[in-house]
């Protein structure tokens, strides 16, 4: 009558002693090939590199942006725009970790802080690199290597999302 049926008083949901083992035991990978080790690892690349950029812009800024001197030439004031350089750069990170430390929105939080640092990177090639005359020294070669190293850790952070260590997360986990 009305559609109830014998197995209505049954349990419907059984799970199987294999699954239950699987589910509990420690040694089997998840389900997308296990943790990647590596997080830990690209997180300290990445801290790192921040701070190295952050102290670069913050100690030798005419070093790191070419147009300061030309811009200081025509009477322009650079120093807001090394500011909010370093608050983009901060926020940025700070959104990252604390998108990674607390699960918010973790996938589309990596994916997007990678699509910033692509495009900033892009930018600056096509932006300040290029007003260099006789080639790019020594040193601009270096964190241009470094910044290509930070958009690549990004990118296999955001590719590799769904082996991040389970919850709770530490920033070196």
């Amino acid at each position: 009558m009305f559609g109830l049926s014998k197995r209505s008083k049954e349990t419907p949901y059984k799970v199987s002693q294999a699954e239950l083992d699987a589910l509990f035991d420690h040694h089997t990978p998840l389900v997308y090939g296990g943790v990647d080790h590596f997080f830990k690892w690209r997180h300290a690349f990445l801290c790192l590199a921040g701070v190295v950029f952050l102290l670069r812009l913050v100690l030798d800024f005419e070093q790191a942006l070419p147009l300061t001197s030309f811009h200081h030439l025509l009477g322009i004031d650079t120093f807001k725009y090394i500011g909010f350089r370093g608050m983009y750069v901060v926020t940025a990170f700070a959104l990252y970790v604390f998108s990674y430390l607390r699960g918010w929105f973790f996938p589309q939080v990596a994916m997007i802080v990678f699509g910033m640092a692509l495009g900033g990177f892009i930018t600056d090639g096509l932006s300040f690199y290029i007003f260099y005359q006789h080639g790019l020294p020594a040193y601009v070669l270096a964190f241009l290597a470094l910044r290509v190293l930070v958009v690549v850790a990004l990118f296999y952070n955001a590719m590799n999302v769904h082996r991040a260590p389970a919850m709770p997360r530490h920033f070196f986990s």
